[in-house]
């Protein structure tokens, strides 16, 4: 499951240098959670089921194969929201009604007799249900006339049980037909194979057939009217199903799946275990995807245009959620404690396909990437084991750590074992427990079967520990002894992580241009390593190419270090990592190397990083230098660095002139989009009105030049700003641009006066309990902004009351977050634009300080200093 759709590159810069999470994940009434007994198993379920779509109701049967595993009188299955009316047992004798009770949660069913052990029957239940979860109806009203009719499921993590009785863990595994009536047209599709389908006078059944065992979470249903597209990869058929009229958007969408197929069933050694493969955009899908077995369910906003194409691609969605074929519904894990066996490998997997599809940076610049996003969660919200059992819902754990820390560990693995090795152990774990559940030990004893090597700690200290090591490199050389050294210190605060890591890595000494590789052991919280060095070298690179799962700051090393990596490594994630450290410097030489690499460097991301570099210097210079690169940036994402680092000029109109420039017409959709948002960033005299008419007449790609623009009006902290903003909160604007407004509201609350801001609370209040997912989401996370203790009322009936579990974490921990400070997110808002003032004098000093260092240039004699003037050291 792709938790969201990023719009754009999905990669979040942050600097994690030493930084810790200071909230732990478990909440107030969260409990550990384990599997219940299991005296039964269910082999087989087949449903026979009516959708009505005026009512957005289910009515029809659930047959239930059952064995026992021990005698026993009462069976219980999971059942939300079920109105169940009957209930046969179906034994060797003839039918027998059985009684029963049903709760919230659960279906409780007496047998006519004792039963036992090793006794097979069937259970049919009759039942009906209007679902809040698990099953959703899509269809027209007033503010979406044209929108179709369509009704389509999603289980995981537990919601199965919201449209038909089931044991409703990941680890329950059985076989699976749905037979389904529809009004005509409307088409079915589901898991497996169509066995047949039939026409009535107004309605159209289509009977679907899993015949091998899949957890119940992966079965699903989809109604609507497609267009489909056909495609095959070897005796597989490939069909995408998309609404008519974007059959091109498809294509551009999808058409890397056949090669996709191929190349994971080459990587993992096991060939793509099903009989198809679908891919279905529905409405408003509430994940990115969602990988039910043969049939993946795509949010409708992956699709896209030529003009979105250069700088949006649906291949990370694409390939993770083909990736689940294999890890999720192959082999599941047990139970969600260890959802990584299934998020974590199909996360690593878009990095995979990087790969394949990009060459060797783009994998290396990805894997940085998704180890970030992680080293964010943990910065801004977090710590915890990736293997977790305390929480409130399974959801919670639906985060960066399952995801992103996962997907890191293995990038990490195969550094520590090597590509044939890490591919080796993937295999044997597929192979071995192929259509079993499984836990974390299980994969680690599969690299151990295969390699003979004893993870444990490894295991111990990434997955079931909480946490990384933060790593600070210091470099000397030792002239006299002809050594260099180096000292690599764990930084981490023991209350979030282990004090101390044992960690393999990488190490580059590049010496008269030639470079010297060493693998370094850590296993201290400070260790001192010597090399011999005729010469000082030129640079050193800590872990090259990013692979361990660490924060690394290399602060200390002098700025000549960082200007020559930057300009000559081969590695581009220690190009990255000297294009931080140089923006960090802010000097003429720092600048000028900035400069180069945002319109030289050989790797779009490189450049990307010196772009944002270059935007927090904040100098004369680094503008011209930014203006200089916009003019020669070819890759859309080197251009959107670039606009968006022009926005940290606070109101600067040069800036502000080259923002508009591009928001007047750049080629893609999405740098445009940005320019809207640094357009009220600069905080220009012009912005307010600008941003105004880019609101009100701006049409675009999933409208995100609108959600540009009101990112903007938020960032500009214009009390004008407010009424504009509140009324693209209302239904019936694009969900993605209400989502914004929301958060937007949340940014302003405080710019007028009492009345104003209590409107905006109020407005916001509404707003979580809107209809549209995303929106009540976005409404949460304004609500803490305007830091107003006001705000908890609605936030507490949020974190009880609504039915997504996403929902209920984010109000339990915004809510725990004003009862620190019930002014904190105000104080943030205050604290933000003093330090934009701050930022701003100081960038009128550094250009004042720019200006006298070039007049004592041209005035110094070519053979020394002036007279009486001190030799002048770079400022650091």
């Amino acid at each position: 499951m792709e938790r969201s759709h990023e719009l754009g590159c999905g990669r979040r810069r942050i600097d994690s240098g030493g930084g810790s999470a200071t909230k732990r994940f478990e909440l107030p009434g969260a409990k550990a959670t384990y599997l219940p007994d299991r005296p039964f198993v269910v082999s087989h379920y087949a449903l026979d089921a009516r959708l009505d779509f005026d009512a957005h109701r289910i009515e029809g049967t659930a047959r239930l194969a059952i064995s026992t595993r021990r005698p026993l009188r009462t069976l219980k299955l999971d059942a939300v929201g079920l109105e169940v009316t009957k209930v046969t047992h179906r034994g060797s004798r003839e039918p027998l009604e059985a009684a029963f009770s049903t709760t919230d949660r659960e279906l409780t069913i007496e047998a006519p007799a004792p039963v036992s052990a090793g006794e097979s029957f069937d259970l049919e239940i009759a039942y009906a249900t209007r679902p809040q979860r698990g099953l959703y109806f899509v269809g027209p009203d007033s503010q979406f006339p044209n929108k179709p009719r369509q009704a389509w499921t999603q289980g995981q993590d537990e919601d199965a049980r919201a449209w038909f009785p089931c044991l409703d863990r990941p680890g329950d595994r059985a076989t699976f037909e749905l037979r389904a009536t529809v009004p005509a047209p409307l088409e079915v599709f589901s898991n497996g194979v169509l066995a047949e389908s039939h026409e009535g006078a107004k309605t159209r059944t289509f009977h679907w057939k899993m015949e091998r065992a899949i957890p119940p979470y992966l079965a699903t249903l989809v109604a609507g009217e497609f267009s489909k597209l056909e495609d095959r990869w070897e005796d597989i058929p490939l069909r995408f199903l998309v609404p008519k009229g974007r059959e091109e958007e498809a294509k551009l969408s999808f058409s890397p799946t056949k090669d996709m197929l191929a190349f994971f069933s080459e990587w993992t050694g096991v060939r793509y275990p099903w009989p198809r493969y679908d891919q279905v955009c529905v409405e408003d899908f509430i994940f990115g995807g969602m990988e039910n077995t043969t049939q993946t369910t795509l949010t409708l906003r992956t699709l896209h245009d030529a003009r979105a194409h250069e700088d949006f691609q649906s291949d990370m969605l694409v390939a993770h959620e083909l990736a689940h074929q294999w890890f999720g519904d192959l082999v599941t894990c047990k139970d969600w404690a260890h959802g990584w066996l299934n998020e974590g490998f199909a996360t690593y997997a878009e990095a995979l396909w990087k790969e394949r599809s990009e060459g060797d940076d783009a994998y290396l610049h990805y894997s940085f990437g998704t180890v970030e996003e992680y080293l964010e969660e943990f910065d801004t919200r977090y710590s915890r084991p990736i293997v977790q059992r305390t929480y409130h819902a399974p959801i919670d754990i639906f985060d960066r750590h399952l995801y992103e820390k996962g997907g890191s560990v293995l990038h990490y693995l195969r550094f520590l074992l090597g590509e044939d090795d890490l591919r080796a152990s993937i295999k044997h774990y597929l192979e071995k427990h192929r259509e079993k559940p499984v836990e974390t030990v299980d994969f680690q004893r599969a690299i151990q079967e295969t390699t003979g090597r004893d993870l444990e700690r490894f295991f111990d200290e990434h997955v079931l520990g909480r946490g990384h090591a933060s790593l600070k490199l210091a470099f000397e050389h030792d002239e006299e002894r002809k050594l260099a050294k180096l000292t690599i210190e764990q930084t981490q605060d023991p209350s979030s992580a282990r004090d101390v890591f044992h960690l393999e890595l990488g190490l580059s000494l590049w010496i008269s241009g030639k470079r010297e590789a060493h693998r370094l052991q850590l296993e201290e919280r400070k260790q001192t390593f010597h090399f011999p060095a005729e010469k000082r070298p030129d640079w050193v690179a800590l872990d090259p190419g990013g692979w361990a799962l660490v924060s690394l700051d290399i602060s200390e090393l002098p700025e000549s270090m960082h200007v020559l990596a930057l300009e000559k490594d081969e590695d581009p994630i220690t190009r990255i990592r000297a294009a931080r450290a140089l923006g960090k410097k802010a000097t003429p030489k720092a600048i000028e190397a900035l400069r180069r690499a945002v319109s030289e460097d050989r790797f779009w991301g490189v450049s990307f990083e010196a772009a944002t570099a270059l935007g927090t210097i904040k100098t004369e210079s680094a503008r011209r230098s930014l203006e200089d690169g916009l003019g020669r940036a070819t890759h859309a994402k080197v251009r959107r660095a670039i606009v968006k680092a022009l926005g940290e000029f606070l109101r600067d109109e040069a800036a502000a002139s080259a923002v508009l420039s591009v928001l007047e017409g750049d080629r893609t959709w999405l740098v445009e989009a940005e320019a809207a948002k640094s357009l009220g960033r600069i905080r220009s005299e012009r912005s307010l009105a600008l941003l105004e008419k880019t609101l009100e007449r701006r049409e675009s790609w999933n409208d995100v030049i609108r959600q540009g623009a009101i990112d903007g009006l938020a960032a500009l902290r214009d009390p004008r700003a407010l009424p504009v903003v509140s009324r693209w909160t209302a239904y019936g604007k694009d969900t993605a641009t209400r989502a914004a407004a929301a958060r937007a509201l949340g940014s302003l609350a405080d710019t007028g006066g009492e009345t104003t801001r209590k409107d905006a609370l109020d407005r916001l209040s509404e707003l979580t309990r809107d209809k549209e997912l995303r929106v009540k989401i976005a409404a949460v996370a304004g609500l803490e902004t305007t830091g107003d203790s006001r705000a908890l009322s609605p936030l507490d009936v949020a974190s009880s009351r609504d039915s997504d579990g996403r929902v209920r974490r984010l109000a339990r921990e915004s809510a725990a977050r004003l009862r620190e400070g019930t002014e904190g997110g105000a104080r943030v808002l205050k604290l933000r634009e003093d330090l934009d003032q701050s930022r701003e004098d100081a960038r009128k000093v550094k250009d004042r300080l720019e200006r006298l260092e070039a007049i004592i240039e041209t005035k110094l004699p070519k053979d020394g200093p002036v007279s009486g003037l001190p030799g002048r050291e770079p400022r650091v």
